[in-house]
């Protein structure tokens, strides 16, 4: 797809450049199927029609996948977390769409800062400088167990949540439906680890499980009108 992207405005020398390098990739790519490519290429609209059936083939094969069909080829993605760009939605969406422009993958997995579902609750963490995009908590949001009811149920449309929204908006613009992008969502447990600070959530369990059941179900619902907006978007 990146060479087809990057030979959109000059198809026809990029035809002739294969017909130059034909005796050096028919045996690997066959005679016939070389030589119906240069054609296609020779015709400036069977550029875009080629891109997009191979983005279609990529979207099935994920299907086929999931279904318990056999794929052409196994669906292949990973991903990678961009620290200081992931504080915005637009340099993250621009980091994320430019990562998938390079590799070309069967599945976009969008990495947010795990800080993004839980700031709005007042989380405040700080990057420094881990390599995996990992930012530390500087002080934790819930300090008593009584901190727990004081959680309110978010607006996923509004803060930080609607600020993942909009990466994905831009990356959804970006590809359409023919490659399927993943947003991380992080369990009502996990946030609450961030909340509350990783060696005292075990502390909540034992002593305190009756408050911090009552502040998993306001996190789960927060989670879930954030998943239902995603939804709408086409994630």
């Amino acid at each position: 797809i990146m060479f087809l992207e990057s030979v959109k405005p000059l198809n026809w020398i990029a035809s002739q450049l294969i017909l130059v390098l034909e005796p050096f990739y028919a045996w690997v790519f066959g005679y016939r199927e070389l030589i119906d490519f240069r054609r296609a290429l020779n015709k400036r609209e069977s550029v875009p029609i080629l891109i997009e059936k191979i983005e279609q083939y990529e979207r099935e094969r994920i299907e086929k996948s999931i279904s318990g069909d056999i794929p052409d080829s196994i669906p292949v993605s990973f991903w990678n977390h961009f620290p200081v760009d992931d504080q915005s939605p637009d340099t993250l969406a621009r980091s994320t769409i430019q990562f998938q422009r390079n590799y070309d993958l069967d599945f976009i997995k969008v990495s947010p800062s795990s800080s993004f579902c839980i700031r709005d609750w007042g989380a405040d963490d700080i990057w420094r400088g881990n390599l995996e995009g990992t930012r530390d908590y500087l002080e934790p949001v819930i300090k008593k167990p009584e901190d727990w009811k004081n959680l309110d149920v978010l607006n996923p449309r509004k803060g930080s949540l609607g600020n993942q929204l909009e990466t994905l908006k831009i990356i959804k613009k970006e590809f359409g439906s023919a490659t399927p992008i993943i947003q991380t969502i992080f369990n009502p447990l996990s946030q609450a680890k961030n909340l509350v600070g990783k060696p005292n959530l075990f502390l909540h369990i034992r002593k305190h499980s009756a408050a911090l059941a009552e502040g998993l179900n306001t996190i789960a619902e927060t989670t879930y009108a954030f998943i239902r907006e995603c939804q709408r978007i086409g994630i």
